[in-house]
């Protein structure tokens, strides 16, 4: 659980600035933004196709240390990204990376708890976890990306915190 909050607070609020990396640093408009989004959802769609040709959970602690690590490298891919093909593929490789990283940790956290322990005490921290880290990440994304830094500037310590943080976790 530890390791999706962190991912979560550091690593999602690259959402709120991908508007930004397409006008100013691609120099488009929705069309850009678009296609930045896409590469993303295109990456989690296949982690989830590869996530369910598993056969088993075995391994999955791995998959998650490894799911860490491809987010935060996409992350940093994508803030030193000057080129847009660059920057959607550093996109699919963060969202392959953020989508099995939840799924493997909900899957695991299943698998280990019983049924009434998952309803009363883990699913709530779980959800905690992922939902509110990103908002807070949020918070801190606007406070940085409004003290006058570019938006690659602003992205490149969140990532680099979530790589550090694969391997730490």
């Amino acid at each position: 659980i530890l390791i999706l909050a962190l991912a979560s607070l550091v690593g999602l609020p690259y959402t709120v600035l991908l508007p930004v990396f397409a006008t100013k640093v691609f120099q488009g408009g929705p069309h850009t933004l678009g296609l930045l989004m896409t590469a993303s959802g295109c990456g989690a769609l296949t982690g989830a196709l590869w996530l369910a040709s598993r056969q088993s959970v075995l391994g999955l602690g791995r998959v998650m240390a490894v799911s860490t690590a491809l987010f935060g490298a996409g992350l940093v891919g994508l803030s030193f990204a000057r080129l847009l093909p660059l920057a959607a593929a550093c996109l699919f490789v963060s969202g392959f990376g953020f989508l099995t990283l939840m799924a493997a940790s909900n899957t695991i956290i299943q698998t280990i708890v019983d049924d009434d322990t998952i309803q009363v005490n883990i699913q709530p921290s779980h959800s905690v976890a992922e939902d509110a880290s990103g908002d807070l990440g949020v918070d801190v994304t606007f406070v940085l990306g409004g003290s006058g830094t570019g938006p690659n500037e602003t992205a490149n310590p969140f990532s680099v915190n979530i790589t550090v943080g694969a391997y730490v976790g």
